[in-house]
């Protein structure tokens, strides 16, 4: 199964004040953390964005097709124009703690679903960290057309699985869904 990995990092950082997917965090660029995270199970990475300053990295890159409606825009855009493949593993690019065995548990477990993302024991989900389909392209585009852009009720309307995230894993890596959002984040 063809796997696309996807960064997103067409975000407008307002509360980071600058581009968070160039912001060092542990010697490199977050958007580096993504790329490594990625290269352990994707077959290609693209990165979803919205600047030309990630052309460095080598990798395809997606601008939003709608501006200024989050998330939702550069999911669809990737959806509708990276034709390469037809599964994709979603990553934030501020998410640099991401498990990669989780990730891998979640891609073995799509089945007839289109989307899983995983969900923690307090009941909080994770949408930017999930497989998800090209099935769910005109859901997309129809909410979208609908000026809704909330990813959980993308989420209700698709085939989702919710993955229940192991207490041992965030044992062992608490950290794995930490965003890094303002500047004293990434003193950490």
């Amino acid at each position: 199964m063809k796997i696309t990995g996807v960064i997103l990092a067409g975000g407008k950082s307002k509360r980071m004040g600058t581009d968070k997917g160039l912001i060092i965090y542990r010697n490199k660029p977050l958007i580096e953390h993504s790329i490594s995270f990625l290269q352990n199970f994707s077959n290609e990475i693209v990165i979803s964005t919205n600047s030309n300053r990630y052309d460095k990295y080598g990798y395809s890159l997606f601008f939003d097709e709608i501006s200024d409606i989050g998330p939702i825009g550069g999911i669809y855009s990737i959806l509708k124009n990276c034709k390469s493949s037809n599964l994709f593993f979603i990553i934030s690019c501020d998410m640099p703690h991401a498990e990669t065995t989780l990730a891998i548990n979640m891609i073995n477990e799509r089945g007839h679903y289109d989307i899983i993302v995983p969900i923690l024991p307090n009941g909080k989900i994770e949408p930017l960290f999930g497989v998800y389909s090209r099935n769910i392209l005109t859901t997309t585009e129809h909410q979208i057309e609908s000026n809704n852009y909330k990813m959980t009720d993308l989420l209700n309307k698709c085939r989702t699985k919710y993955y229940n995230v192991p207490s041992n894993y965030l044992i062992a890596s608490p950290d794995m869904f930490k965003n890094i959002n303002k500047p004293n984040d990434v003193e950490i």
